[in-house]
């Protein structure tokens, strides 16, 4: 997807510099977009060796109990430092278990409920069960 500007300043950014184009050159800015799986593409192997993991597990736990609100980043720091909650959204996300949308400089993070009970139903209400009982959903709990 590109954003065509005309007639207005742009803002170009190259070699880690932003620059400001004069006004009324045509530039072409893309917008940056995270790949994710389709949902024919997600595999019931995949997702339980993501969820395999104690800190991804709670995060699913998470998301699932605030279902329908975009979590930004920092509000998962409870479960790890950003370095190592990178890497853990990063699973979810290539295996199809989470929605990540650029939004700015900020990522909201969101559970793919539909696609992942389209493709194996009560999967995930079975793991989000599971997940309840979690020691960071726990400690979350008790600070709430």
């Amino acid at each position: 997807m590109s954003i065509c500007f005309e007639r207005a300043p742009a803002i170009v950014v190259s070699a880690g510099r932003a620059n400001l184009e004069p006004t009324g050159q045509r530039r072409y800015l893309r917008t940056m977009s995270l790949p994710h799986p389709n949902p024919d593409q997600i595999s019931l192997a995949n997702v339980l060796a993501v969820l395999g993991d104690q800190t991804r597990l709670a995060i699913v736990g998470y998301l699932a109990r605030n279902e329908g609100v975009a979590m930004s980043c920092g509000q998962f720091l409870d479960f790890g430092s950003k370095t190592n909650l990178s890497y853990h959204l990063a699973k979810l996300r290539e295996a199809g278990i989470t929605r990540t949308e650029v939004s700015g400089t900020s990522r909201l993070i969101s559970l793919r409920r539909d696609d992942l009970d389209s493709r194996f139903p009560g999967l995930l209400d079975s793991i989000v069960t599971a997940a309840r009982g979690l020691p960071q959903l726990e400690r979350l709990r008790e600070d709430s």
